[in-house]
């Protein structure tokens, strides 16, 4: 039993050490991912709260500047010196121009010497509204006369940061408002004031807006009370008398330090991380205190939780196995031999399978000292270069780097000495032993430990400069494939053009014997051999018509697209004359909105145009009142412009509208209305040469339209 325990205690006395350095590594790479995650989520809190900051405070300035141009208005100089009823009519009237241009502020008041509204606009739903004489309200109770009327000349009150109050009672819903006021004064009495109703909710959108799932912004006053804050229980609570014990530091006693200090800090409490700023300045000060906000960006402790927690289970899963293999090595140490000799070999074996496992690296690594010579070189290193370990260690670079390599190299290698957290990444070449030369990529950074040591990883890049010399000749094999088929192209279009000419000849010979044969010899036909003459010339024109729109269609497959501006208004007019002039529609209301502009090709555009507004002329053809218009619409969906063409036409059923793009696929009996079934498809294709998309809309008997795009302009 004394020696089972004896073999324990070894085995224990073993593991410890290897346990408490890998348990030490893993929990150093935690604090720094965790310290690197602190780090950068208070960055972004400082650039937020400076941002917020800055729009804060020019808001506050700007409605400075809003209160000193009301003074100045002719009408309130004039007011103050002798007021009148028609001077104060036209007060309230520039008073509510003022707030016409300028729809942030809820109220614009001018009280008198004893604190009396004499005018009042109220900005009611967006409308400027001057409040009658008989609402005008006494306000020398409210606690913020008594600061107006202690202020001198020129002086400017800014109220804190609360609730509106009408009549005695808090307003309903909340209304946030900041008060700006101007004392009046006329040869050195006081007259009154000019007070301007800044709503409150503009400047807290401003922090709103900077709300993540990250990080939340919140905007306490001097006392900590919330006025922006984690819920709405928790704000204004200073405007209740029930609430006022509820305040920042009431929850986050913590803080206490930090909100008191005047520089923008940082504070890691159990309930995550705060970054408090202060916007002072607010003036004038209150009881000989100066007054400031406190902006505070919070980013929860469950956020960073959740982030490290994949982190923290890789680390678990690394340290388990990490700490099984301890076990099993010491296990084995212990059991295998317990004499110190053969510890020692195994600790000599284990250092020779970690030094394996560095040695396994892909790259090449060596190790210079501040004069460059090689201090250290892995097997790959000696393999890449060429050399023996003798010839490559305690011999300076020069000997494995070509003369005309060595300025570039150097540069880097004093850059990355002179700053011991800069990396610099070149490619130069390795000279081998045999006099060639080798691409190579080399990365070189501080070696750490020893000052002036430096390490270069090498990577051989013959095989990837092979690979950029092998697609450099694939590109230029691609150019003349591209140029073969621009040259096939040309030769598929002459041989269509040759082709459809060899067609229409005996189509135009069949449609001018039946022709012929119904001028001379009709009289001698009876109505049914008539019938089928006429028959076998429609057949004819009609297969011309079929020959024509596959020719364009194909024409349109290979045009290549040259975009410029066009005016779509200007195009779509222009085909609505055309179709009038062939088939008059006196009684068709054509509405064409102006001013559509578009980047694409003109001549394709008009084929599709033309196509679109020939299918609306001629579905419209059996309605009583036909309408059909051309606009361009507004649409969430799409990157791009969207154009419409609708009519209240013939109209198609919406489960058939796959086929309407198809090459000959009709959703109407031809002798209703006439087509090869083609129009659609070239449309298609044109709107998809540009890269755009096209869709369709439509009832039965109640119209169809057509909306596509013309994709983005490269």
């Amino acid at each position: 039993m004394s020696f089972a325990r004896k073999h324990y205690l070894q085995l224990l006395l073993l593991l410890t050490p290897f346990l408490l350095l890998a348990f030490a590594v893993f929990y150093g790479l935690y604090l720094v991912e965790r310290r690197d995650l602190h780090a950068s989520i208070s960055a972004q809190h400082h650039t937020s709260l400076l941002r917020s900051e800055q729009t804060l405070r020019t808001i506050l300035l700007n409605t400075e500047k809003d209160i000193d141009y009301l003074a100045n208005l002719s009408s309130a100089k004039a007011w103050s010196h002798s007021p009148s009823e028609s001077v104060r009519q036209t007060l309230a009237e520039d008073f509510i121009n003022f707030m016409r241009r300028y729809p942030d502020y809820d109220q614009i008041r001018y009280l008198n010497h004893a604190g009396q509204e004499t005018v009042r606009i109220d900005n009611l739903q967006g409308a400027a509204t001057a409040v009658s004489q008989a609402d005008l309200q006494d306000k020398s109770r409210r606690y913020y006369w008594h600061f107006i009327r202690a202020l001198p000349p020129g002086g400017v009150y800014a109220s804190p940061l609360d609730l509106n109050v009408e009549n005695g009672v808090i307003s309903q819903p909340l209304k946030p408002m900041l008060r700006i006021a101007k004392a009046i004064y006329v040869e050195g009495r006081f007259q009154g004031a000019i007070i301007l109703n800044l709503q409150g909710q503009r400047l807290l959108s401003q922090l709103i807006a900077e709300n993540t799932d990250q990080q939340a912004f919140w905007l306490v006053n001097e006392k900590g009370f919330w006025m922006q804050g984690p819920s709405p229980d928790l704000e204004w609570t200073f405007m209740w008398p029930d609430k006022q014990h509820i305040n920042l530091l009431s929850e986050y006693p913590e803080l206490a330090n930090a909100f008191d200090a005047n520089t923008t800090t940082t504070v890691e409490t159990g309930a995550g991380l705060f970054t408090l700023a202060t916007l002072s300045d607010l003036q004038p000060p209150v009881n000989g205190k100066p007054r400031h906000w406190k902006i505070i960006a919070f980013t929860a402790a469950a956020y960073f939780d959740a982030t490290l927690k994949s982190y923290v289970y890789n680390l678990l899963q690394a340290f388990a196995a990490v700490a099984v293999l301890i076990v099993i090595t010491c296990t084995l140490i212990i059991k295998k031999d317990k004499s110190l000799d053969w510890a020692r070999q195994q600790s000599i074996r284990s250092e020779s399978q970690f030094r394996s496992l560095l040695e396994s690296a892909p790259d090449a690594i060596i190790t210079l000292d501040e004069s460059r010579v090689v201090r250290m070189a892995n097997s790959m290193a000696l393999a890449t270069t060429g050399q023996a370990l003798s010839a490559l260690m305690d011999h300076p670079i020069e000997r494995i780097f070509p003369p005309d390599q060595m300025p570039a190299l150097q540069r880097a290698i004093a850059e990355v000495g002179s700053n011991p957290d800069h990396i610099v990444t070149l490619e130069t070449e390795l000279l081998m032993n045999d006099g060639s030369r080798i691409p190579v990529e080399a990365r070189i950074s501080p070696a750490g430990g020893e000052q002036g040591l430096v390490t270069c990883i090498l990577r051989d890049i013959t095989q990837r400069k092979a690979h950029d010399a092998k697609v450099q000749s694939l590109n230029h094999s691609l150019q003349k494939r591209s140029r073969d088929l621009e040259s096939s192209n040309a030769e598929l279009e002459a041989f269509s053009y040759s082709v459809s000419h060899d067609l229409r000849a005996p189509l135009r010979a069949l449609d001018g014997f039946s022709k012929t044969l119904l001028e001379e010899y009709g009289e001698q036909l009876d109505e049914r051999g008539q019938h089928r003459l006429q028959r076998i010339r429609a057949a004819a024109q009609k297969m011309g018509v079929l020959i024509d729109d596959m020719l364009n269609l194909s024409r349109v497959s290979r045009t290549e697209v040259q975009r410029s501006s066009v005016d779509i208004s200007a195009m779509a007019n222009h085909i609505v004359q055309d179709l009038q002039q062939r088939s008059p529609k006196t009684n068709a209301t054509i509405q064409v909105q102006p001013g559509m502009q578009g980047e694409a090709d003109p001549s394709l555009l008009r084929i599709a145009l033309m196509n679109l507004l020939e299918n609306a002329w001629k579905f419209t053809g059996k309605t009583e009142a036909p309408s059909i218009e051309i606009k361009q619409i507004h649409s969430d969906d799409e990157q791009s412009a969207v154009y419409c063409v609708s009519d209240n036409g013939a109209g198609f059923n919406m489960e058939y509208q796959k086929k309407l793009f198809t090459a000959f696929q009709r959703l109407h009996d031809a002798r209703d209305y006439p087509g090869t079934g083609i129009g659609l498809a070239t449309v298609k294709r044109v709107i998809s040469k540009h890269g755009g998309r096209i869709w369709a809309k439509g009832e039965e008997g109640h119209g169809a339209s057509f909306h596509f795009t013309l994709g983005e302009s490269v």
